[in-house]
């Protein structure tokens, strides 16, 4: 992941494998890893992130541009970035559209969770037929 410029470290090239991962991180990581070319990032920045540094605004940007971020918009990019969190930004990549039809059961998470339906598609086994768009449809 570094070779690729997936993780870069810290602007004084320092490398904390150890540190908690923030949301903007996770944000510019996953960015990264789509290997979207510099000059297609967007170049606005949503109000809910006006608070980031600068070093992040581009990476939040392109992938609220990419419709990647929005059910995340109560969150703070300066935040530890959570499973859900993770699992959210992965079926984004993936395409995955979560589902009413899916059904499991967790002890451990709400019905009502902000990321419940994209939990339960990113452990659930299904058939599906990928659309046009990309996009997921379930068998």
């Amino acid at each position: 992941c570094t070779t690729k410029g997936i993780i870069t470290g810290y602007t004084n090239n320092t490398f904390k494998p150890f540190n908690n991962i923030t949301r903007a991180e996770l944000y510019a990581m996953t960015y990264r890893a789509m290997d979207i070319p510099t000059d297609e990032k967007a170049l606005f920045v949503p109000k809910a992130y006006k608070k980031s540094d600068a070093w992040e605004k581009n990476y939040i940007a392109g992938l609220e541009r990419l419709k990647m971020l929005k059910d995340m918009d109560d969150t703070e990019p300066d935040e530890n970035a959570s499973r859900a969190d993770v699992v959210y930004l992965v079926n984004g990549v993936q395409f995955r559209n979560p589902s009413n039809k899916l059904k499991a059961n967790y002890n451990d998470l709400s019905t009502r969770h902000w990321c419940c339906k994209n939990i339960v598609a990113a452990s659930c086994t299904y058939e599906f037929e990928r659309e046009s768009d990309g996009t997921e449809k379930i068998k």
